[in-house]
């Protein structure tokens, strides 16, 4: 039997779907999946770090698509959470995607836990699309501070050009310390992290 590894990566989205690529084509045995930095608990442990690739990242993302789209929402939405082991309860839930999986596994628990992730981060979204709405409608500056649980100014951007469409503006996270502008029509990330830049 293959020794398991500990794989780290930047903690980026892009990163994430680089190592599944990675995985996958390399049938690594993996017992976790870790953000670079974090330390990691096994002594002897068989230790990988995957570079982000974005065309690889574009590959796995448009092959999943293909699969199931209400997946791909599954995987995004749950990876925004930010929640210690999701990135390894995604790659679980992928390895089922793409029917790599011990069938005799049920996959019934796995997604119930990711869905109840899911309906927290929506429920962040919708939370934060009303107050960001409302501070920018509020501000002569038109910029908002947020303070989300969850990692989700990828998904108010959307909602914010359609509500804010004849406005400059600029929303921030303060928890995570970036940010998304809208000027001139074009939506920008706001941040001196190139690992945040590369997760939207």
């Amino acid at each position: 039997m293959k020794s398991s590894k500990i794989i780290s990566y930047d903690g980026s989205f892009n990163g994430f779907l680089t190592v599944l690529y990675t995985v996958f084509d390399k049938r690594w045995n993996v017992s976790e999946i870790v953000k670079q930095g974090v330390k990691q608990d096994e002594l002897f442990s068989n230790n990988e770090h995957i570079q982000t690739d974005t065309e690889l990242a574009k590959k796995v993302w448009f092959g999943l698509e293909r699969k199931s789209k209400a997946a791909t929402k599954i995987i995004y939405f749950s990876f925004l959470s930010e929640q210690k082991e999701i990135a390894y309860d995604l790659f679980q839930y992928v390895r089922h995607i793409l029917n790599k999986a011990d069938e005799s596994t049920s996959i019934e628990p796995l997604l119930e836990k990711l869905n109840d992730v899911v309906a927290k981060v929506e429920k962040e979204k919708r939370r934060m699309e009303v107050f960001a709405n409302f501070q920018l409608s509020e501000s002569q500056t038109s910029k908002a501070l947020l303070k989300p649980k969850y990692d989700i100014l990828p998904l108010i951007s959307r909602h914010l050009r359609l509500a804010q469409r004849d406005k400059n503006w600029e929303v921030y996270d303060t928890k995570r310390n970036y940010g998304i502008s809208y000027t001139s029509g074009k939506l920008e990330i706001s941040s001196e992290n190139f690992n945040v830049r590369q997760a939207v």
